[in-house]
């Protein structure tokens, strides 16, 4: 029992700080503009200041290109040209509004934080000139500089509105924490080829995506280099083989993923490849797993990730020298 209400309360706390890292500082209290384009329509979006939902920032998007972040009392400007623009933001849940924008013409869209399982689902809308011109008085400027009607059209978004928990994260990793650095260049081609049916590189929360998560340097160029750093080292084993044949690699899964229960996410990350030395093949599958009670960040990927591909560097090591032993028959 005390372990479960241990756990219990490790999970909320959790959930406590991954809130928290939503929160933002605002600048000065709103001023309505009083120079706005008049060949474009302006948008104010908003968020009042409340005490429920204040810890959740999320991402609002123009037209699917990202704006600005909108945390509980913010607000920010958006000249849109005229035409259609579709507001959305995305937690564990998706919300879109669209404004039907007209030249010279104010328009407010209020965003408002409802009840989800880890943290508040966002909601826009669209509220009349009197509602908004109240509600937007208490509110204080989101800093950073919103993107152009124009800069939207050529998909050129704000680059810090997607630096949220549920956004894409970049996950560094050095060949060289795997495999240790080629002394000379292979004389032993290696070919990569990358036939993953489907790539999975995503986290979610209770089966709901919450961002995609991108590794640098890229799944096959982390492949590349660890056959390619066993191929030399196979290579001293076998001397004889300086001008032999070369060693082909079919990726056929690298994924990670983040599947979690109401306490705890298990990042997992899977890879299996198929090398191939003359008419002779090898299969190599790995797995890593972190077990987290907080939010699945880039360290505890990067761990898990990189305790996969070792346990594939091992394999791959032996998997050539058997393959080249017997190419060497």
């Amino acid at each position: 029992m005390f372990v479960n209400n241990r756990r219990n309360l490790v999970a909320v706390l959790g959930i406590a700080v991954l809130l928290v890292t939503g929160c933002a500082e605002l600048g000065p209290k709103y001023t309505a503009e009083t120079q706005r384009p008049t060949d474009k329509a302006t948008i104010y979006v908003y968020r009042q200041p409340a005490f429920i939902g204040a810890g959740v920032n999320y991402q609002v998007s123009a037209n699917g290109v990202p704006i600005s972040r909108l945390p509980s009392g913010g607000y920010f400007a958006f000249h849109a040209a005229p035409g259609e623009v579709e507001f959305s933001a995305k937690t564990e849940a998706k919300t879109s509004v669209t404004v039907d924008a007209k030249a010279g013409e104010v328009y407010y869209v209020k965003g408002t934080v409802g009840i989800g399982v880890f943290v508040g689902h966002p909601h826009l809308g669209i509220v009349s000139t009197d509602v908004g011109e109240k509600d937007i008085a208490a509110c204080k400027l989101v800093p950073g500089t919103v993107p152009t009607a124009e800069d939207v059209a050529a998909g050129r978004g704000n680059s810090s509105a997607s630096s949220g928990a549920f956004d894409t994260v970049v996950v560094s990793i050095e060949p060289g924490e795997i495999v240790p650095a080629p002394v000379v260049q292979s004389t032993v081609p290696v070919e990569i080829v990358d036939r993953r049916a489907k790539v999975v590189m995503e986290r979610t929360a209770m089966g709901q995506p919450m961002g995609g998560i991108v590794l640098q340097p890229k799944e096959s160029e982390l492949v590349s280099a660890i056959v390619t750093a066993k191929a030399q080292e196979a290579l001293a084993a076998h001397p004889g083989l300086a001008n032999g044949p070369g060693v082909s690699c079919e990726i056929h899964d690298f994924s990670v993923t983040t599947p979690s229960t109401a306490f705890y996410w298990d990042v997992s990350t899977r890879v299996e490849w198929v090398l191939h030395v003359g008419d002779q093949q090898r299969t190599v599958t790995a797995t890593g797993t972190q077990r987290t009670y907080l939010w699945p960040s880039a360290a505890v990927i990067k761990t898990a990730t990189v305790q996969a591909l070792q346990q594939a560097s091992t394999q791959t090591g032996l998997a050539i020298n058997e393959l080249l032993a017997a190419d060497d028959q």
